[in-house]
């Protein structure tokens, strides 16, 4: 479950970032999980290519399982986005 999203970005005439900061806490988790969670996506100007940062905060299963949940969303996107092309 996540909970707590905020967005943000910032242009430079060199860069562009977007950030996305969440807490997340795993529904199924029999112990309590909760992280702060960070992702920064950088782009060049010129680039259609974005650099990921995923940044966390909190106990190694947890950052796993946030990491796997990103790497999910990710590839939905990709997959998502592939169909309207």
């Amino acid at each position: 479950m996540t909970s707590s999203i905020k967005g943000g970005r910032e242009e430079t005439e060199d860069v562009s970032v977007r950030t996305i900061e969440f807490c997340y806490k795993p529904a199924a988790s029999i112990i309590t999980i909760n992280m702060r969670n960070k992702v920064v996506l950088t782009k060049g100007k010129g680039s259609e290519v974005y650099t990921i940062r995923f940044l966390t905060l909190g106990q190694e299963k947890g950052v796993q399982r946030a990491v796997n949940l990103l790497r999910q969303t990710i590839m939905e996107w990709s997959i998502e986005r592939g169909k309207r092309s």
